[in-house]
């Protein structure tokens, strides 16, 4: 998904800079979204199954 943002981005940089300015960011918030999920993810992986403190 964020390297068709990209793509978005290049081929229309020059033409439309408004545009690419539009799937940067939203290339740049499918990345943060996605990096809080797999942390989240990785912080239920960690702790399942152990006992609590």
């Amino acid at each position: 998904m964020v390297g068709l943002y990209m793509g978005v981005a290049r081929r229309t940089i020059s033409a439309d800079p408004e545009r690419a300015r539009l799937a940067l960011r939203t290339g740049e918030d499918t990345v943060r979204q996605a990096m809080t999920e797999m942390r989240h993810l990785l912080e239920v992986l960690r702790t399942d199954g152990e006992p609590k403190s």
